[in-house]
């Protein structure tokens, strides 16, 4: 039985934002990419965000599980916004719900790329330097022996397969949204087709919060 979602909505002006505009915005990005950071700009832009772990119960599990493979580790007590189960029914929730959307870690299983193709959304793909994405998994997570050439190739997959999809994707480097937020964040309003609150989701942004800076950053491959 599929779990039913505590979808919170966003109040939205019906004067600024038309009546039959949807937004149906799927982030995508590895872990340490700047998707959390995207995730609350698109919110601000009036993306109702469907959290996939707001029940307590699952967030404790998640904790648990989390605590026992990366050591003192808690979960975001807002809920996750990952799409970690049941692809399929997750992504329909979204496309039934207008101005919705939901963060998606990759590489994931079970992404129904031909449903993306079907219904009319949006994917803003995050990227950043695989090197710096290794060393912040390594100091946020604590795994061992992160490879650099599987990132990079999971991010070129995921290129490929929007592409190959023709599926309607923009792509935002995290590294550049820290430096020029206004125009990133304009760039993004204007993928989704919104105009609302861009003052609100540009204040978000708070370059001293980027735990590597380039100069601290080991030389990449």
């Amino acid at each position: 039985m599929a779990t039913v979602l505590n979808i919170q909505f966003k109040e939205i002006d019906d004067d600024i934002v038309e009546r039959d505009r949807l937004f149906n915005v799927f982030l995508l990005g590895l872990p340490r990419s700047g998707t959390s950071l995207t995730t609350n700009i698109l919110q601000k832009l009036g993306v109702n965000m469907i959290h996939t772990s707001e029940f307590e119960d699952k967030k404790k599990a998640t904790d648990e599980r989390f605590e026992k493979k990366y050591g003192d580790y808690h979960a975001n007590p807002e809920g996750f916004f990952e799409i970690t189960e049941d692809q399929f029914t997750y992504m329909m929730k979204i496309f039934q719900q207008p101005y919705s959307g939901c963060k998606m870690i990759i590489p994931v299983q079970g992404i129904r790329w031909e449903i993306l193709r079907k219904y009319p959304c949006k994917v803003v793909f995050m990227s950043r330097d695989v090197e710096e994405i290794r060393q912040s998994q390594m100091a946020y997570y604590k795994p061992s022996g992160v490879d650099v050439a599987y990132l990079r190739s999971a991010l070129a997959t995921q290129r490929v397969r929007l592409r190959e999809h023709k599926i309607d994707f923009l792509e935002v480097n995290y590294n550049e949204l820290l430096k020029k937020p206004r125009p990133i964040i304009e760039g993004i309003a204007e993928f989704i087709n919104t105009d609302v609150y861009i003052d609100e989701a540009v204040a978000l942004v708070d370059p001293d919060k980027n735990r590597f800076k380039s100069e601290e950053l080991i030389p990449g491959i």
